[in-house]
């Protein structure tokens, strides 16, 4: 549905689950644990944004389908304005606010709102999608992601590799950096500065091994980046 021959029929439907998740996660602003908060980010590039875009810089990867920008043509009401900014050292950036989802926190207040409704957890390992007959239940929300290729045999999903380290927390960070033509991005949650980067080969890759290589690269690309825009202050 996400890709650049989407229907209008799935991106009308695209758009209202855009739409009612934005509403939702905007009533958690404020909660207790800060599940949701909005954060400055900050768009960065060695090269030009894509044109008519103000999201993309990065060139597709081999073998990637192209995706249509459901965001911009969809829900603009529902972005920040894009800000032209110059005080850093790459030519290009551009600063919006983004929804941030610490994801202890977040997970803790569904539980929370979850029990306290009367719902129950009960743990059970499904092999193949006829055991779903046994359930008491006569709805079933089938959430598995990348699981549901085995459980349900549905060959139409592709796994997207990226990877995520997770370094101490600094309470005293509260932005993110996307520095898209370097493929990293790092953000400050709650629970940890998070840094994940992505490569060419992360496309159609399923593979869940750490390479700490890549964590060493993307926490040396922040730094110089950093330190480069304290010697220019």
């Amino acid at each position: 549905m996400a890709l650049e021959h989407a229907t209008p029929q799935s991106r009308k439907m695209w758009e209202d689950w855009a739409r009612y998740s934005y509403y939702q996660y905007n009533s958690m602003l404020g909660l207790p644990g800060t599940p949701v908060e909005w954060v400055d980010t900050y768009k960065m590039s060695d090269r030009l944004f894509a044109q008519g875009s103000s999201l993309y810089t990065h060139a597709p990867y081999p073998n990637e389908p192209e995706y249509p920008r459901l965001e911009e043509e969809h829900t603009p009401d529902l972005m920040s304005a894009m800000q032209d900014l110059n005080p850093f050292p790459v030519p290009y950036v551009r600063r919006m606010n983004t929804m941030m989802f610490n994801t202890t926190a977040h997970a803790s207040a569904l539980l929370n709102e979850f029990l306290a409704r009367g719902g129950e957890i009960a743990i059970r390992e499904f092999e193949n999608p006829r055991q779903f007959q046994e359930l008491p239940e006569r709805t079933i929300i089938h959430s598995t992601g990348y699981a549901a290729k085995a459980l349900l045999g549905d060959n139409s999903m592709v796994p997207v590799r990226g990877q995520t380290a997770r370094l101490i927390p600094q309470p005293e960070v509260d932005y993110a950096i996307s520095y898209d033509s370097q493929n990293v991005y790092t953000v400050s949650r709650r629970d940890g500065m998070i840094v994940q980067e992505w490569s060419q080969g992360d496309y159609g890759n399923e593979k869940e091994t750490a390479y700490l290589d890549a964590t060493r690269s993307s926490v040396a690309k922040i730094a110089r980046m950093m330190e480069a825009m304290s010697n220019r202050s």
